[in-house]
């Protein structure tokens, strides 16, 4: 099988039949892709700090191996399809053994990074940044697998508070490492570091809520499923007679937050860097929809509390 791997990144050094299988699940599934859009706006935000493509390049495919990672070990701990009958095929043990090789061959694209063009420093910097990430993650993963669906549907603001910090361990540690990582090669400003490490987390958030609230009706067949319509009736359970309606209310009036919170975010960045973000924002969840008016004035969260 002919090897996808990008021509400027070698190809990971593993055996024939392992690469091949590595190849299936990186470049082929449809379920294991992350959006064009998310990594063009990776080498944009580069693009905008002074840093070219090419130079990006090995951060943003370690990166986009990562996405693959956290996406395919949810899948197989989920039980979801995979979008492939040859991976659908595997034993478990080796779909797991899958799991971690694509793991290694995400921290293996970091080695690409050339220090001749991006200063020693900042690479160590990204690096710490990145285990510190992969620390969010596998304990949003742990909290995911290990909470019961009678925690998630507790009465009270609790729900609400465990499936926002689900989601801020899990998606928004994922997107403030792909903004922030960034950030970390292309400059030594911390402000900007920041601001970037803070956008690339709450449009993480978002695109959480924004994707339970458009699958509800799936997730609704996972009986144990931690899902944003059941922390959302636990916190408000008299809104079950409305159906879909208060779910929308609350996305109307969370994307109008972060937005408005998300210009606050942007103020330590270059005018093309802002434009790169707002841009995204739009491209993900269209234009700033009009405040939803909740039923019985269904209260809006605090931006990432």
């Amino acid at each position: 099988m002919t090897s996808h791997f990008p021509p400027d990144l070698p190809p990971f050094p593993v055996s024939d039949e392992l690469k091949a299988t590595l190849d299936t699940l990186l470049y082929s599934t449809s379920a294991s892709s992350p959006e064009p859009l998310w990594t063009e706006a990776i080498v944009r935000i580069a693009e905008t700090l002074n840093v070219q493509r090419s130079s990006i390049a090995p951060f943003v495919e370690a990166w986009r191996r990562l996405y693959v990672t956290t996406l395919f070990l949810d899948h197989v701990q989920d039980g979801d399809p995979l979008g492939s009958p040859q991976l659908e095929a595997l034993p478990a043990p080796l779909q797991y053994h899958l799991a971690f090789s694509i793991y290694v061959a995400a921290q293996h694209a970091l080695v690409h990074l050339n220090s001749d063009v991006i200063p020693t420093a900042r690479i160590a910097r990204l690096q710490r940044f990145w285990s510190a990430s992969v620390a969010q993650l596998l304990s949003g993963q742990y909290l995911d697998l290990t909470t019961k669906r009678a925690a998630i549907e507790t009465p009270g603001q609790q729900s609400l508070d465990l499936y926002e910090r689900l989601a801020l361990q899990k998606t928004g540690a994922t997107f403030a490492l792909a903004f922030g990582g960034a950030a970390t090669l292309a400059t030594d400003d911390e402000a900007q570091i920041v601001a970037l490490t803070n956008v690339g987390s709450a449009y993480g958030m978002l695109l959480q809520y924004h994707d339970d609230l458009m699958d509800h009706e799936v997730q609704e067949s996972q009986p144990e499923a931690v899902t944003l319509s059941r922390a959302l009736l636990a916190a408000y359970p008299h809104l079950a007679t409305y159906g879909t309606r208060a779910a929308f209310a609350f996305w109307s009036s969370i994307y109008v937050a972060y937005t408005r919170a998300l210009e606050a975010m942007l103020e330590p960045l270059p005018p093309a860097t802002r434009s790169v973000c707002t841009e995204l924002l739009r491209q993900s969840f269209g234009e700033l929809p009009e405040l939803i008016e909740a039923p019985d004035n269904v209260a809006s969260r605090n931006v990432m509390q």
